[in-house]
C-alpha cells in the first residue's frame, strides 16, 4: 500500500519503534495503520495521525481501533457527522467535549453545528492536537501506560516476536 518496498521496510520500521515503545503491539499499530491509509491517509501521515490516535486510547487496543475509524471515516468523507463522532466517542476520547472546553462553545452549538454540516475535520484533528499536546489530557499517555504492568508486557511480547521473526528470518528468505 505505501507504493515502494522501500517505504514499506521504513514503515514497518516505525511501527517496531512505536510497538517497542508503547502498550500496544507492533499487529495492532500496523492494522490501525493499514486502515487510516484504505481510508486516504498517506503511510507518513498515518503514522503521525496514530500518536495521536494512541494517545486519547491511551493503549487500549479496541479503543484505538475505534477511535480510528471514526477518526478516518470523517477524513475520507471530508464531513463530521455524528456516527463517526460517536465512533469515537465510544472509544474513549469525545473531541466535542475537547472543543467545548477549550473554546466555550456549547455542546448543543456544536451537535447543531455538525447536524448542519458545519463542523470541519480540521476541527476535529485539531481538539486531537490540542488533547494530545503538552498540557492536553492526553499529553503522552501511551508512554505512561507502557509503563505499567501490562504496557511492559505488552512490550516484552512485541519484542520477543521481533526477536523470533529475526531469528526465522533466514529460513523465510
Amino acid at each position: 500500500m505505501t507504493g515502494s518496498a522501500e517505504k514499506a521496510a521504513s514503515v514497518v520500521e516505525r511501527l517496531r519503534t512505536m510497538g517497542a515503545e508503547t502498550p500496544f503491539e507492533t499487529a495492532d499499530l500496523a492494522a490501525t495503520t493499514q486502515l487510516l491509509m484504505q481510508y486516504g491517509f498517506t503511510a507518513d501521515d498515518a503514522l503521525d495521525k496514530m500518536r495521536m490516535l494512541g494517545d486519547v486510547a491511551q493503549g487500549n487496543k479496541e479503543a484505538l481501533s475505534s477511535i480510528a475509524l471514526g477518526y478516518a471515516q470523517m477524513s475520507s468523507a471530508q464531513k463530521v457527522n455524528l456516527q463517526d463522532i460517536k465512533q469515537m466517542i465510544n472509544g474513549g476520547f469525545n473531541p466535542l467535549q475537547e472543543i467545548s472546553e477549550r473554546t466555550g462553545e456549547s455542546m448543543e452549538s456544536l451537535y447543531d453545528r455538525i447536524s448542519k454540516g458545519k463542523m470541519t475535520v480540521d476541527e476535529i484533528t485539531e481538539s486531537l492536537r490540542a488533547a494530545t499536546s503538552e498540557g492536553g489530557k492526553f499529553y503522552q499517555s501511551m508512554d505512561k501506560q507502557s509503563q505499567t504492568l501490562n504496557g511492559q508486557l505488552s512490550s516484552l511480547r512485541d519484542n520477543a516476536d521481533q526477536l523470533l521473526g529475526s531469528l526465522t528470518k533466514g529460513l523465510s528468505d
